[in-house]
């Protein structure tokens, strides 16, 4: 059996890219900060047959993976419009999904 895991941070900042829909009154400036979170875990081979010079076996492989996005907002938004605009949840660690599994 072999397991591991890999954590990836990323910050996307934005300035001005939706005055063309709220005008250039508005503050849209969009700061976020990007996490995934990924563990994965092989085991095998089984059924295993030493007498084949070829790999042989069966294996399982499976690998989770979670994005949770941190939002940040510029705190003189009037009218918040990266809210409006990109409708974030509430930010939480509380799903992931299975994005490799054979």
């Amino acid at each position: 059996m072999r397991w591991g895991g890999d954590v990836r941070v990323r910050q996307e900042y934005e300035e001005n890219n939706l005055d063309f829909l709220y005008g250039k009154g508005h503050d849209d400036t969009l700061n976020q900060i990007r996490t995934r979170y990924r563990v994965w875990v092989e085991v095998g081979p089984f059924l295993k047959s030493d007498a084949l010079s070829i790999p042989n076996g069966l294996s399982g492989y499976i690998r989770m993976n979670s994005e949770p996005r941190y939002v940040i907002t510029s705190s003189n938004s009037t009218t918040n419009a990266t809210e409006k605009a990109f409708n974030y949840p509430d930010q939480r660690f509380d799903e992931a999904i299975f994005d490799n599994m054979y």
